[in-house]
């Protein structure tokens, strides 16, 4: 979930990040479904999305996946997927940069 609640993100076992507008809480839910609320899909896993952690300050957010690979993505970029880690060969493979731990802040309100 963003900071600002208008926003959260899924991952699952199709490889896929997808990221959701949040309805007003006035909807009926009974309502026909809007297609506006999925606000898009980011590609980047070969495997099930397995965990995903949002940090409101950096505006980045996490995925790890069970392809071995850690991703940092930054929502606002055209590109998103900023930096690629993978656990099994112990190597980032940064995009446009490294994978920093003071790019991820980890905290109890931060996490989804």
């Amino acid at each position: 979930m963003t900071s600002s609640g208008e926003q959260c993100y899924s991952g699952g076992i199709d490889h896929t990040i997808q990221w959701w507008n949040i309805p007003s809480s006035n909807v009926d839910p009974y309502d026909t479904y809007d297609p506006s609320v999925l606000a898009g899909t980011w590609l980047g896993h070969t495997d099930a999305v397995w965990g995903l952690a949002y940090s409101g300050i950096k505006n980045r957010l996490l995925s790890c996946s069970a392809d071995g690979t850690v991703k940092l993505w930054n929502p606002q970029e055209k590109n998103p997927c900023i930096s690629t880690y993978n656990t099994e060969k112990g190597e980032d493979t940064g995009h446009r940069s490294r994978l920093r731990t003071q790019d991820i802040e980890v905290g109890l309100e931060h996490r989804t």
